[in-house]
């Protein structure tokens, strides 16, 4: 789903119209108008800012490169992973809620530690710290931080200081049973799913699928009527989706609607991810790339054989 329809389909949501937005966000009508007639397919991030905390959903939900949406259940379910005890849990809280930007030091790569408090705190701290700046910062973390490098510091001081108090609100609400008790990692609601060879986001390269690794995911979100497994992405011709290195969630499927991203097999053993599009007889496969080298790839399914893998459903990375 891009930009313009993610903001259409959140204003029908809302109950509100452009006009609306434009007065509550002071952001020219013309402006959200453009977007909607799809005459504009981007924006800038602080007008992207502005009117994802209108609607009330991240900037990645509004641009629609994820899935995410609420920040609360997000946090719960992935806290429920790591198996935390009330201590820890305790510490991740105080943390946010008192003094955030000092404890970024937990986040410094020299102060790992062989105690597993320390790592585990340190795992749950960088998990909340990505949520809050893509939902609230709302922008990616373009730097590693460092917290023995003064300028480091000081670029993650000016987007976590002060914690919005909206957030902090989150954070006071989580439910503590729901990750504590570790419902998620039951066994009976957990799916693994393999991640298979490599592939491209560029040109078509062969796919080899032997199994590299596994992921899990709780059944409750998943299909059961469908299988599933990860590919990695290697290339930029999809990076206003995703960027290179992420491992997207394909659901095994035969056909494709359009505009659904897709994992297509071109001539018999190569596979590329593409935005896939049909008309008439002719398949387009379209990058969503800020790398203008990459064009349409228009096909003749009478000429050559195109497989249809699946459809890609969400995506995780590295921030």
């Amino acid at each position: 789903m891009n930009l313009q329809e993610r903001l259409d389909l959140l204003l029908k949501e809302r109950k509100t119209n452009a006009w609306e937005i434009s007065l509550k966000t002071k952001v020219p009508y013309n402006t959200i108008k453009s977007i909607l007639e799809g005459k504009t397919a981007n924006m800038r991030v602080d007008t992207a800012s502005t009117i994802a905390k209108a609607l009330g959903v991240s900037i990645d939900f509004l641009l629609g490169n994820t899935t995410f949406e609420n920040p609360k259940l997000y946090i719960e379910e992935e806290l429920s992973k790591l198996n935390l005890t009330d201590e820890i849990y305790d510490a991740l809280l105080d943390s946010y809620l008192v003094a955030p930007v000092i404890n970024l030091g937990i986040l410094n790569p020299e102060n790992d530690s062989d105690d597993p408090k320390t790592q585990k705190l340190k795992e749950a701290f960088g998990l909340v710290f990505k949520v809050y700046l893509n939902y609230h910062a709302c922008r990616p973390i373009d730097f590693e931080i460092d917290m023995s490098d003064e300028e480091s510091i000081e670029k993650a001081r000016k987007l976590t200081e002060p914690i919005d108090n909206d957030f902090k609100a989150i954070l006071k609400d989580l439910d503590r049973k729901k990750i504590l008790n570790n419902n998620y990692l039951n066994i009976d609601n957990i799916i693994t799913i393999p991640v298979v060879g490599k592939i491209s986001a560029g040109l078509p390269l062969s796919a080899n699928e032997n199994i590299e690794d596994y992921e899990f995911a709780p059944s409750s979100r998943l299909n059961k009527d469908y299988d599933y497994f990860y590919l990695i992405v290697n290339g930029d011709s999809m990076n206003r989706m995703f960027p290179h290195g992420s491992r997207v969630l394909v659901q095994k499927q035969s056909d494709l609607e359009n505009g659904d991203i897709g994992v297509i097999r071109v001539n018999g053993d190569d596979a590329t991810v593409k935005r896939f599009k049909k008309e008439g007889n002719i398949i387009i496969l379209e990058p969503l790339s800020t790398n203008s080298k990459h064009q349409l790839q228009i096909y003749n399914p009478e000429e050559i054989e195109i497989e249809i893998i699946g459809k890609v459903i969400s995506y995780t990375c590295n921030i």
